[in-house]
């Protein structure tokens, strides 16, 4: 539900005597996340631009904590701003099309700091945020502040929250999300914003980057003005303070201008910024590659509330306090998958300065960079180091053959076979799409018919002998595909599963892995057939008789909201999410392959 002025009028009664006390006691500090969407990193003076772009946030970030390889999830708004919110990757909860809705089982942290008796409010300009994509739940006030659609800008996001700010005085501990549509493109910064920088000749005005940086230093302005009211208020010491953006924004680097087409640094890179209460480790730069998945359990940790159990993200605590190191060559997820005439599938791993990429389409390519050496990602190492390559693009398919929403297949080794080779088939009336493989080596293969209609998997098991203190184990080998199937209602058929030597694999199928016999049909859309994820699916494939397991299961595919308001769609259509009627669905506008160099 959509609410918009109720600030104005006296809070609801708390739903509880413990959301009284924490609301009246004043034991938890209020919460705010002030994102700019479409902002780079690289464009503001904290992080070493040579414009003065940001002068009063630099001020500010000066007394709070930095983070310098700060990474969104995906380059667009939607998927990065429910990893912000869910601590979750997007592959896993699975918001990614233009179309998706947030599940019902994401808990967003709204709902986190609710429950714990915040009074919660939002104020949004962007239309990719709204409730009906299921981003109200949570909030007890959310504003959709360009609901007319002829767009809203910062200043007006500033005006809504002074004018409220007796409201959260006394609403105190209050979580506040503010989303903020400039620099987006079109790039039409107000006087005198709009002629401070130098414009790009070759480009229109609205795709200048001058206009961008423009854009940038009017919400710098913003910022500034917000930051005065908060501190007049008595609201700035016991506050923590997040500034941060979903993705960044292509300036031609890569031959392209926008987002939501590539993963390159210039798209995933964002400022991640955090003024603890009263100031406490002001001055703290941290040098560990972070991602927006960490901020709830980070923000949790930080309130001393319960942490959000099943996250991707990590408390950032122990960076903060200087306590631990490990963070240096953890793995980021990156992921960016839409569909339509004009789809993009990229997935990404980060690995300390490494970066792998992988495109699936609309052409197929990788490319694997070090960040160290090569920060404008121009040099692909991924046929001067095959080994990293190829390490990399394991991890990769380990993290999506766990979480990535699909049907998934998968075919276990026993601990003690040897090598067996294996044919499996699988048929349907409608077409399989959006097919990926999961840990298939070289001369693996995955064949898909031209019609859609048949799928077939050639591989050889083969475990690995692995060294241990305690002596030599053998590690069973796995091999996997996800796909998707259109209509999601089609009957999909296991026509086979069979070792070379002609004995069929045994399938189990669903949460409650229950052997089934061959050829085995069903319905994805069913619900016996789900699996929270791939581990739930794997569980007991260790203690299997057989000299191979087949698992099938579904891992939660994302809603859709099939009947979008046409306001709405005449607003993503304006921001390019959408095309108009009758044309290809598009965003931003690709000059050559995305991952060519």
């Amino acid at each position: 539900m959509l609410f918009t002025g109720l600030l104005l009028g006296p809070p609801p009664p708390a739903a509880n005597a413990e959301a009284v006390v924490a609301r009246t006691s004043g034991s938890l500090p209020n919460v705010v996340i002030y994102l700019v969407d479409t902002l780079r990193a690289d464009h503001l003076g904290l992080y070493g631009y040579e414009r003065d772009t940001s002068p009063m946030l630099d001020r500010w970030a000066a007394g709070a904590v930095v983070f310098e390889r700060a990474y969104a999830p995906s380059s667009w708004t939607r998927p990065s701003i429910v990893s912000l919110l869910s601590g979750l990757d997007p592959i896993r909860h699975g918001v990614e099309d233009r179309l998706d809705v947030v599940p019902e089982d994401v808990r967003l942290l709204s709902e986190h700091l609710q429950a714990r008796g915040y009074a919660t409010f939002a104020a949004v300009t962007n239309p990719n945020v709204l409730p009906e994509w299921g981003f109200g739940r949570g909030f007890e006030f959310f504003e959709d502040l360009d609901a007319a659609g002829h767009g809203a800008r910062a200043d007006a996001v500033t005006d809504w929250v002074v004018t409220r700010l007796d409201t959260l005085t006394r609403r105190r501990p209050f979580f506040l999300y503010l989303h903020l549509l400039d620099p987006h493109a079109p790039y039409d910064p107000p006087p005198p914003f709009d002629d401070r920088y130098p414009r790009s000749p070759a480009l229109p005005a609205d795709r200048s980057i001058g206009r961008y940086d423009g854009e940038v230093a009017f919400v710098d302005a913003e910022f500034g003005r917000l930051l005065g009211a908060l501190a007049r208020q008595g609201l700035a010491d016991d506050t923590l303070l997040i500034f941060v953006s979903d993705h960044g924004e292509e300036l031609m680097e890569h031959g392209s201008m926008g987002h939501g087409y590539s993963l390159f640094e210039e798209v995933v890179r964002v400022p991640l910024v955090m003024h603890l209460p009263r100031g406490a480790r002001a001055g703290t730069r941290v040098a560990a590659p972070v991602s927006l998945v960490d901020v709830v359990p980070t923000v949790l940790s930080r309130l001393g509330l319960p942490p959000a159990p099943d996250v991707d993200g990590r408390d950032l605590s122990p960076l903060l306090d200087g306590r631990d190191r490990d963070f240096e060559n953890r793995e980021l997820v990156l992921s960016l998958y839409t569909t339509g005439t004009r789809s993009n599938l990229v997935r990404g791993l980060l690995e300390g300065p490494l970066k792998y990429l992988r495109r699936s389409r609309p052409t197929e390519s990788e490319a694997l960079f070090d960040l160290e050496r090569d920060p404008h990602e121009t040099q692909d190492r991924a046929a001067l180091e095959p080994g990293a390559r190829q390490r990399l693009a394991a991890a990769l398919d380990a993290r999506i053959a766990q979480t990535s929403g699909g049907v998934h297949l998968h075919l276990v080794a026993s601990p003690a076979s040897g090598s067996v080779g294996y044919e499996a088939v699988l048929r349907t009336p409608g077409r399989f799409a959006d097919v990926l493989s999961v840990r298939l080596e070289a001369e693996e293969r995955i064949e898909l018919a031209d019609d859609g209609h048949t799928l077939r998997l050639h591989g050889r098991l083969e475990n690995r002998i692995r060294s241990f203190a305690e002596g030599d184990r053998s590690i069973p080998d796995e091999d996997g595909l996800v796909f998707h199937v259109e209509p999601p209602d089609a009957p999909i058929e296991v026509r086979q599963l069979q070792l070379a030597d002609g004995r069929t694999v045994p399938l189990r199928a669903g949460a409650g892995r229950v052997a089934r016999p061959m050829p085995f049909a069903f319905d994805a859309t069913r619900s016996e057939w789900r699996v929270r994820d791939v581990g739930e699916l794997l569980r007991d494939a260790d203690a299997m008789n057989s000299a191979a397991q087949a698992y099938l299961g579904v891992v939660r595919v994302p809603e859709t909201l099939t009947a979008v308001p046409e306001p709405l769609r005449e607003r993503l259509r304006a921001l390019g999410y959408l095309a108009a009627p009758g044309d290809e669905e598009s965003h931003g506008a690709r000059a050559r392959d995305p991952l060519a160099p």
